[in-house]
């Protein structure tokens, strides 16, 4: 496996567990994946959702890091 996709893995582990653990919540990939780019600074992150799908848990993750 390429090394990249390998620390890939293990960062979406690592942000599940931790908000698992500090929120009792186990996120989506979506959420994962908004927050990686949230951490990265990618600009104009943009999420549209249904309201209740867990949005509002996206703003709180990226605290934990």
């Amino acid at each position: 496996m390429h090394s990249t996709t390998t620390s890939q893995t293990l960062l979406l582990s690592h942000i599940r567990d931790k908000v698992k653990e500090c929120f009792g919540y186990c996120p989506c990939l979506w959420q994962i994946r908004m927050v990686q780019a949230l951490l990265k600074n990618d600009n104009n992150v943009v999420s549209i959702l249904p309201t209740g799908s867990g949005k509002s848990l996206t703003f709180w993750m990226p605290l934990l890091f």
